[in-house]
C-alpha cells in the first residue's frame, strides 16, 4: 500500500511539474503565430534530423554493448532493439521505466540477471550526466550573455550543483560497491538485517547481482571506444538541434546548440509526465530565447525538437514492440514482476 502511494506521489509530482512548465511555455504565446512559424519550417533539415535520431540510438547501443562485455557478448541488433524499446518506454510510461525495462528485456533474452544488466545502465547514465556537466562548465565560461541572463544562469547553476551532488554520491556508492563489495553489502546486512531480516537478505542478493554490472571494461581499447561513442552521441545530438534550428531559420551557432543540449539535459532531469512534456519544451524554449529568439519562434523550435526526439522512436519502436509480442500493459507487468521477484 505504501509502496503504491509512493509511486502515485512521484507520478503526481511529475504531472504537476509538466502542467506548470507547459503553462509557463504557453503563457503569452500567439497560438496562430505558432502555427504560422511551424508551416514555414524547411522539411529537408527536419528530415535529416529525423533519420539522424536513429543513428544516435545505434551509437548508444554500441556504447552499451562495450559496458556489457564483462557480462558476455550481445548481438548488436538485439542491443539496438532493447535501446529503442527503453526510449519508447521512457516516452510512454512514467518514472523513466525504460531504463529498468531494457535491462529486464535484455536479461530475459541473454540469460543474464536483470539487476546485473541494470548496473551497466546506471554506469551509462552516469557517463551521460558527467558529459552534460562537463559541457555545462565549458558553456558557462564561453557564453558571455549568461552574465546578463542572471535568473537563467542561477537556475542552471543550482540544477547543475544538485546534479553534481547526486552524481558524486552515486559514484561514491558504486565505487564502494565495486571495490569493497563485501564490506558495503555487509553494512546493509548488519543495519537493515536487525530491523527487517527478510528484506535485508533479498537486498543483499540484489546488490550482489547489481554489482556485477559495475565491472566496467578496463582495457585501453574499450575505454577509448566508450569515450569515442560518448563524444559521438553528444555531437550527433547537437547536430540534431542545429538542423531543427536551421529548419526554422533561427540561425543558431554551433556553440549555441551545445548550450541548448545542456539546458535540456538539466531540464529533463526534473520529474515530469511521460515524454518529458512541459519540462522539455520550457527548457528548449528558454535556451534559445537566451540568444534573442522570440517566444513564439522559440516554442515552435521546442515543439519540433521534441517531435524529432519522439517520432522516430515511435515509428520504429511500436512495430518492434509488436514483433516482440508485447504491449504497454505487458511492459508495465514486466517491471512489476521484476520488483516482486527482487523484493
Amino acid at each position: 500500500m505504501k509502496r503504491g502511494a509512493l509511486k502515485d506521489l512521484k507520478l503526481w509530482v511529475g504531472v504537476s511539474l509538466s502542467v506548470l512548465f507547459s503553462f509557463l511555455a504557453l503563457k503569452g504565446v500567439d497560438l496562430r503565430g505558432l502555427v504560422e512559424v511551424a508551416k514555414r519550417a524547411n522539411l529537408l533539415p527536419l528530415s535529416m534530423a529525423f533519420f539522424l535520431a536513429y543513428a544516435i540510438l545505434w551509437v548508444r547501443a554500441r556504447r552499451w554493448g562495450i559496458l556489457l562485455r564483462p557480462l558476455g557478448s550481445v548481438n548488436e541488433w538485439l542491443l539496438y532493439k532493447m535501446t529503442l524499446l527503453g526510449f519508447l518506454a521512457n516516452y510512454l510510461l512514467p518514472a523513466r521505466m525504460g531504463e529498468l525495462l531494457r535491462a529486464i528485456f535484455l536479461g530475459s533474452r541473454t540469460g543474464n540477471s536483470a539487476s546485473s544488466i541494470f548496473g551497466t545502465v546506471v554506469v551509462e547514465r552516469l557517463l551521460d550526466l558527467g558529459s552534460i556537466l562537463l559541457v555545462f562548465f565549458i558553456v558557462t565560461f564561453s557564453a558571455p550573455f549568461l552574465d546578463e541572463e542572471k535568473a537563467l544562469k542561477e537556475a542552471l547553476q543550482a540544477t547543475a550543483f544538485g546534479l553534481v551532488l547526486v552524481g558524486a554520491g552515486m559514484t561514491a556508492f558504486l565505487w564502494l560497491l565495486k571495490v569493497r563489495r563485501e564490506e558495503t553489502i555487509g553494512i546493509f546486512s548488519k543495519t537493515l538485517g536487525k530491523i527487517l531480516p527478510k528484506l535485508s537478505s533479498k537486498l543483499v542478493n540484489l546488490l550482489s547481482s547489481f554489482s556485477q554490472g559495475l565491472e566496467v571494461p578496463r582495457g585501453r581499447r574499450d575505454l577509448g571506444e566508450i569515450a569515442i561513442w560518448t563524444i559521438a552521441i553528444w555531437t550527433l545530438s547537437a547536430t540534431v538541434v542545429f538542423l531543427v534550428s536551421e529548419s526554422l531559420g533561427l540561425g543558431l551557432a554551433w556553440g549555441a546548440c551545445w548550450f541548448v543540449l545542456v539546458v535540456l539535459g538539466l531540464g529533463v532531469s526534473l520529474p515530469s509526465a511521460p515524454g518529458f512534456i512541459g519540462t522539455f519544451h520550457y527548457a528548449a524554449m528558454a535556451s534559445v530565447m537566451a540568444y534573442g529568439v522570440g517566444k513564439t519562434e522559440a516554442l515552435s523550435f521546442a515543439l519540433l525538437l521534441h517531435a524529432i526526439c519522439i517520432l522516430p522512436v515511435m515509428v520504429l519502436g511500436l512495430p518492434v514492440l509488436w514483433a516482440e509480442g508485447m504491449g504497454l500493459r505487458a511492459m508495465t507487468r514486466s517491471v512489476v514482476r521484476e520488483d516482486v521477484k527482487d523484493a
